[in-house]
């Protein structure tokens, strides 16, 4: 019995252990840490950068409507709104140039709405809607897939 028991925790001592080197070998090798507190801890895995790149810019001061000027903004896949300064409350209604129907009803700025809102495929040609409260700029922004 005492032979099985010794068995089985050389066993499970060097199960643990070679755990503790398969725990850091994927990805690449961490760099040297000098807290030891930080030893065991997974590593994220590098990933590549995506960025938003902007495709428009629009200057305003309170309600505005851009579908009454004529001004669209043309835009392909996924796409965001974001207004500055963030604490002034600024929604934008995204109107579909090819139907004359509502897309969206976005928050672009203001208290305890965010500071970036997003909107899904938005593939196509739309007018912008908005109200706000004093003078704003809106930030109309395509997202890029990562290169590489």
């Amino acid at each position: 019995m005492r032979a099985a028991t010794r068995r089985n925790l050389a066993l499970f001592a060097a199960g643990a252990f070679l755990l503790a080197v398969l725990w850091h070998i994927p990805g690449r090798q961490p760099g040297r840490s000098a807290s030891p507190l930080t030893f065991g801890t997974p590593r994220p895995t590098p990933t590549a950068e995506s960025h938003w790149r902007l495709l428009y810019t629009l200057d305003g001061r309170g309600d505005h409507d851009y579908c009454a000027e004529g001004t669209e903004v043309t835009l392909p896949g996924p796409w965001r709104i974001r207004a500055t300064p963030t604490d002034r409350d600024v929604e934008v209604r995204v109107i579909d140039c090819a139907n004359g129907r509502l897309f969206a009803r976005v928050w672009a700025a203001g208290k305890g709405h965010g500071d970036l809102a997003t909107l899904p495929q938005g593939n196509g040609t739309y007018c912008l809607q908005v109200k706000a409260q004093g003078e704003y700029t809106l930030y109309v922004e395509a997202w890029e897939a990562p290169q590489g």
